[in-house]
Formats: structure tokens, sequence, C-alpha cells
């Protein structure tokens, strides 16, 4: 669950912030007949998503997609969108040692994954990295694993907390416990369905604006009222302490990132076929993960240029790309920076976690990506259980 604290769903609820979060857990508790009321300090509504429409094409300044599953699509239906389902079966490339290639994992490493799956599970580890190492050595623990964290959670396996993938009893051997885990992950595909991404026409804006049109009644923009009884905070969690006047909620660290999308009047052939690159930490680059905008969502009446999306620490990723790619001629392109992007999902953040819920008033909550999961849909699938 995502959403810490408690309030009372006999009284009106007040909401602070208007972003997906807010949005979301305002339309369910809408549905479900409780009177709400949002506050939203800025004169918009969406938060970080939001897409921009440019001669060139649609520019997501955040999120791009939503990994559905039924109870999802479920939600469009109701809120009347059609979602554009992404190409299936869609190469997932790595750049490493100068290559932008698939990664398969070696015979060796494979068979040394086996010989350990009898080892226990290090029930304690603080990290992704600390969790794996015995399984499967530091290349994979390391290297393979940060490669594909990068381009969505801007961290390294040294930064994450196993917690984030993996939970339930793990007081056993490797393959007893990712047996159990299976088990797990295929109750919930059977009860949930099988996820896939999906965008829309417009694209995230999309949807951002069928929630407002649910909830435009209840929402007040431009709005900086202080706290007040039986309210739900969805901001960040800067702005969440400003409110609450909990400091520990300004110890939750955060990841800067620059979301850039770029037009081209050529594609990268290396990218043909392809959902994107993500980069790995041995390449000691700017450059976290690189989308290939075009190729994962098929829309009518397209722009006649190509759009990639490229996640980066800095802005100084555009010299690393020419070096990388020679032949990328770019037509135009749009940045933006996000100080506070994404929350580091690290074992600060659960003890902080525990520290701030101990500090909260009564009728107060908190719900935001950092309370739980960095993913759409499992907010969503939260807010709808509350």
């Amino acid at each position: 669950m995502s959403l810490i604290g408690s309030i009372d769903l006999n009284k009106k609820i007040t909401i602070y912030g208007a972003g997906i979060s807010g949005l979301i857990i305002a339309y369910y508790l809408k549905k479900k007949g409780h009177q709400i009321q949002i506050l939203e300090k800025s004169e918009r509504v969406g938060g970080k998503i939001e897409t921009l429409t440019t001669p060139y094409g649609l520019v997501e300044k955040a999120a791009n997609a939503i990994y559905a599953n039924t109870p999802i699509l479920d939600l469009c239906h109701e809120l009347g969108l059609s979602p554009i389902m992404a190409t299936k079966k869609l190469k997932r490339l790595i750049y490493h040692q100068g290559q932008t290639k698939e990664q398969p994992i070696s015979k060796s490493q494979l068979l040394r994954i086996f010989l350990n799956s009898w080892r226990r599970v290090p029930s304690q580890a603080s990290s992704l990295y600390e969790f794996l190492l015995p399984l499967t050595g530091e290349t994979i623990a390391y290297e393979l694993v940060s490669t594909g964290l990068y381009g969505i959670y801007a961290s390294d396996s040294k930064e994450i907390h196993p917690s984030v993938f993996f939970k339930g009893d793990m007081n056993k051997n490797y393959l007893s416990y990712f047996k159990s885990w299976l088990k797990e992950k295929k109750k919930s595909v059977k009860k949930l369905g099988k996820a896939t991404s999906i965008s829309f026409k417009g694209g995230m804006q999309d949807f951002v604006d069928a929630l407002f049109q649910e909830l435009s009644q209840d929402i007040k923009l431009n709005c900086n009222e202080s706290l007040v009884d039986n309210s739900i905070i969805c901001t960040d969690a800067f702005h969440a302490s400003e409110l609450t006047q909990i400091s520990d909620l300004k110890k939750i660290e955060y990841k800067k990132v620059f979301s850039t999308t770029l037009f081209t009047t050529e594609k990268l052939e290396p990218l043909e076929n392809a959902f994107g690159v993500l980069f790995s930490p041995s390449n000691r680059l700017n450059i976290l993960g690189l989308v290939n905008n075009k190729e994962i969502f098929k829309r009518k009446n397209e722009k006649p240029y190509f759009s990639y999306t490229v996640i980066a620490k800095n802005e100084s990723f555009k010299e690393e790309l020419r070096k990388i790619y020679p032949n990328l001629k770019i037509e135009n392109s749009i940045t933006t920076c996000w100080e506070r992007a994404i929350p580091i999902y690290n074992q600060k953040r659960i003890q902080l976690i525990e520290e701030i819920q101990r500090q909260l008033p009564a009728r107060v909550a908190l719900f935001s990506n950092y309370t739980g999961s960095l993913s759409l849909r499992e907010i969503i699938l939260s807010a709808s259980s509350i």
C-alpha cells in the first residue's frame, strides 16, 4: 500500500496536490461516494505528467506510458479512453563497451546461478546488489541489474532496496524463495491479468485530462492553503514537509533527472525494432536511457520525424550521444529538468517512512510515489483499494 497514516472516510476529505497521485486517489474516493476537495498550488493539474504538442510530434515531460493490467484497462474504459498498445516483441538493448547490443546472460553465468541457488537468501540485505551477489556474482548483481534500473529509477543496484522487487519470507535458499516468488507472481497475473504498456492518442495528457474532467468541480487551482483536518497529502516529500512541519520528510532523497525528447529526420539504425537502449554504469556516461518513442507506440497521422527520449543526469549528454551515434542529426529537442524527479528507494527511505508514520497527526495521510511505488500501475491499484 502507498497510503500511510489514516483518514475518516465518513467526513469530507481534503487532498493536497493534483498530480497523478492526487487525481487518482480523488477519483476512486469520489467514485465510492466520499466527499472530497482537491487543493493544487499551481495553475494546472497532472504534476510531472504533461504532454506537449509540437510541430515535430508529442513530447512527454515525464512518464510516457502506463504498464497496465486489467483493472487499469477497465479504468481507461470508465474514463472514455481508448488506449494504444505498445508494439510487441521489441528488442531491449544495452550500450556496453562501445557497442549497442542485446545482453544475453552467458552459459557460465547461468551455471553459476544454478550452483548458487542452494545458498541461503541474505534476508538482511540493505540493497538489491547485496541480495543478488551470492547468487549471481558481481557482473550481474551490479553491472547488468544496474543497467536495467538506470532508465526507470535513475539509481543502481547498490542504492535500491530489495523490497522494491522482492517480498515475502526470505528465510530459505534462493531456489525455494524464487519458486514461492514466481508462484505469487502467477497468482497476481491470474487475478489482475497480464500487463502491457499503454499510451493514448494525445499522449499521457489524455489520461490526466480525463481525470480532470471527472473532478473539475472538486479542484481549486492556485491554492496555497495550510493543512486542515482529515487530509491526504499527495505532493512530493519536500512539500509534504512544509504542510505537516515534519522535518524528516525533507530527508527523503530524490534523483535529479533531465528528460529530453529529440526529433530527427533519419532513424537511428541500431535502434530499429527496439524499445530503446539502457546504458551500463561502466560506461561512466551521463546518459541513463534512450527510448525509441515512435517504435513503441504507433499513432495515426504522425509527423514525419523520428522521436527519441533521453533520460540523463545532466544536459551534457548530447555530445556523448553524438559520439555513440555519429550519424545522429537532431532537428529539434525539448528538455525538462526535474530537481526532485524520482525518490531513491533505499533503506534510508524505508526507515524514514516508519519514523514519519509515527509523527503524522491524526486524520492526516500521505500518498505519493515516495510512500510506496514509482509505478503508475501500483499507485492506481493502491488508490482503488482504499
